[in-house]
């Protein structure tokens, strides 16, 4: 039965690697938004007012990113850290705040936590990592950014410091 608790364990690693990874990568579309002075919710179509849903694009040539430019770490590895449309350089710290995620979510699971302070860090750790961005970028983020990173440092702290009690 211990290798079977050793693939799950496994599995679940993986599993929580990999959401760590689109967190990351959601926190870099929140920073650069936030930092253009963008919605990170909706794009208005100034041509017919109408609001869409805000659509991922490569910096330089504003071309919208199909799936297969938005698969975290990956994309940058195999496109090597250059936009698929017109070969403009992507910075670097697009991987290493997705890989952040990940490495931040794989110790929040391996401090045993469960249910609420999940769902507390999940919602916190995109806006943490672009709180992280955004300061790294010399923006300054907005307050709300402050109140989630916050919340996610006292949260995560609370999780490797006292384990798997309620929080």
């Amino acid at each position: 039965m211990d290798s079977l608790d050793a693939i799950l364990t496994s599995l679940i690693v993986l599993t929580c690697a990999m959401i760590g990874l689109c967190l990351g990568s959601f926190s870099s579309a929140i920073a650069y938004r936030i930092a253009h002075k963008t919605s990170w919710i909706v794009d208005k179509n100034s041509d017919s007012g109408s609001a869409q849903p805000a659509r991922s694009a490569c910096p330089s040539c504003h071309h919208q990113l199909s799936i297969l430019d938005l698969v975290p770490v990956f994309s940058w590895v195999f496109l090597g850290g250059k936009c698929r449309y017109c070969g403009a350089k992507i910075s670097a710290r697009y991987p290493l705040i997705e890989a952040a995620g990940a490495i931040a979510t794989i110790i929040f699971f391996l401090t045993g936590q469960e249910g609420w302070a999940w769902l507390r860090f999940v919602i916190t750790l995109p806006f943490c990592l672009a709180c992280f961005l955004l300061l790294a970028q010399q923006s300054k983020p907005p307050f709300y950014i402050y109140g989630l990173f916050f919340s996610n440092v006292f949260v995560l702290l609370y999780a490797v410091i006292w384990g798997n009690k309620n929080l």
